[in-house]
Parts: structure tokens; C-alpha cells; sequence
């Protein structure tokens, strides 16, 4: 398994909780909570048992951690046994067909250069405009060509702040694993840290 996932369940609130964005997405707009938890466990490549070969295996494995979950049972034994021939109800087929499109890679490579960018302002924003030493040249005189440089950059900085925040909370939602079992909750990131910072 990937060190990293995707929409990997993450705390005691339901997964639309977590991620709303799902809601917008047509093919998971008419599963429910046990529904989706299964068709990740089963179809999405962050799984811990997208892997498992056996498809009455896997289908049993995303039923535990699902429609079987915290020993309710959520599923009727007619259904259960559908699922474990591979037969599936269409939006239950269609939702897995959608979480297949979905891949790790990609994901965390832009979540990473977002995350730089976001560092990189973070830099820029932080600029002491009070130092004469920033705007000074060669002569040690005050350059005000640097100055009106710095209140540019500085406006263009806070108009771009506030789309990379928007991408590092919507966009992307890749966590990095944890040693713990399917289901832990996902580390802190540097967003997460943003907004503790704020409060």
C-alpha cells in the first residue's frame, strides 16, 4: 500500500462529513455512508485490501469494515451474498467504477507543490516591511523601485493565498498512513497547522 491515500476514512463523522465534496460528485450522490465505506474498501487503489486478489475475499473484507462494521449488521444476508458473487446493485457498480479513476500519485504530487507554493508565499507575506534593510541598495540607500516591487508582490501574494488554501482543503484530500489499522485518523498537515495557527 501506498504510503499516502486518498479519502481514506478518518473520524467518527460520517465520510461526507469529511470530505463534502463527494456530494458533488454524480456517482455518489445517491450512496449512502455503509455504501461508500465499502465501494473505498473495495475499489479505491488506497485500500489496504485493494490488493487482495481473491474477489470473495476483498468483497468480504469491505464488508467488514462496512455494512458489517463496530458488529452491527447493515446488509440484508440475500444482499451479502450478491455482493460476494460480485454482483452488485448499478449505484453501488457505478460508485466503484468512479472510485477506479481515482489514483494516488498524481494527487499527492500536486497536494506537494501546492503545499511549497503555499510555504513560498508564506515566505514572501512574512517580509519585514519595516526593515530598511530589504529595500536598500548597493549604496545602502533606499531603493524605491524595491519597495513598490515589495507592495506588488505583496498584493499579488494575498490575492493567490486564499486559491491555495482553497486547493489544499478541497482538492486533493491525501493524507499520509499511519501504522495504525484501516481507519485511524490522518495526521496533521500543513493546512491543519495554518488554521490552529488562526484561532
Amino acid at each position: 500500500m501506498s504510503e499516502y491515500s486518498i479519502f481514506r476514512p478518518k473520524s467518527s463523522r460520517t465520510i461526507f462529513s469529511d470530505y463534502p465534496a463527494l456530494r458533488k460528485i454524480p456517482a455518489f450522490e445517491l450512496i449512502k455512508e455503509d455504501d461508500f465505506l465499502f465501494v473505498w474498501y473495495y475499489a479505491c487503489e488506497s485500500s489496504p485490501f485493494f490488493n487482495t486478489e481473491d474477489l470473495r475475499t476483498r468483497v468480504q473484507q469491505a464488508l467488514d469494515y462496512s455494512y458489517l462494521r463496530a458488529g452491527k449488521t447493515r446488509i440484508t444476508k440475500e444482499l451479502k451474498e450478491q455482493f460476494l458473487l460480485g454482483e452488485f446493485p448499478d449505484k453501488i457498480s457505478i460508485a466503484i467504477e468512479q472510485m477506479r479513476k481515482y489514483r494516488v500519485g498524481p494527487r499527492v504530487r500536486a497536494k506537494m507543490m501546492m503545499e511549497k507554493a503555499f510555504e513560498n508565499l508564506e515566505k514572501i507575506l512574512n517580509i519585514d516591511a519595516n526593515d530598511k534593510k530589504n529595500f536598500e541598495n548597493k549604496e545602502g540607500e533606499i531603493d524605491m523601485s524595491k519597495k513598490k516591487a515589495y507592495v506588488e508582490t505583496i498584493a499579488k501574494a494575498s490575492e493567490l493565498l486564499p486559491k491555495i488554501i482553497d486547493q489544499l482543503e478541497g482538492s486533493f484530500h491525501v493524507a499520509k498512513n499511519k501504522k495504525e489499522e484501516a481507519g485511524s485518523p490522518e495526521e496533521e498537515s500543513l493546512i491543519d497547522r495554518y488554521h490552529e495557527d488562526r484561532d
